[in-house]
């Protein structure tokens, strides 16, 4: 039972890295909506925003140093 097991896992083996390849298939990415693309530009603006804050304190911090 044990070699017989081991022949199907190697037989498996083999023919996917004969025939089988990793590329990622079109049906497989996720489909882009407007909805994802404008929170990915409003995301984009908080962490601007959330950025220029936190430079902001370090500027205060440096003023109070």
């Amino acid at each position: 039972m044990f070699f017989l097991g081991g022949g199907v896992f190697a037989f498996g083996t083999i023919f996917y890295g004969l025939f089988g390849s990793g590329e990622v298939q079109p049906w497989a990415l996720p489909k882009k909506t407007e909805t994802d693309e404008l929170q990915a530009l409003g995301d984009g603006n908080k962490e601007t925003e959330k950025e220029k804050e936190k430079d902001k304190e370090e500027n205060d911090m440096k003023e109070v140093v």
